[in-house]
């Protein structure tokens, strides 16, 4: 069985994933932090590949 999510399933399950980390004091290390902010990221891509959107972002200026 295939599950479908939706943009909001991605942003509450893998969204409160990164502030669970900030309200626990687990954000002291940023590798943890940077790791939580990918699979977030990932999941928001595979969404909109999943739905034929297409994501343009600018690189960060750092």
């Amino acid at each position: 069985m295939r599950m479908t999510y939706t943009i909001q399933t991605y942003f509450q399950v893998l969204g409160n994933n990164v502030l669970r980390m900030v309200m626990s004091g687990e954000s002291a290390n940023p590798s943890s932090v940077v790791s939580a902010c990918e699979n977030f990221w990932n999941g928001i891509v595979k969404w909109a590949t999943e739905h034929n959107y297409s994501i343009h972002s600018k690189r960060f200026p750092f």
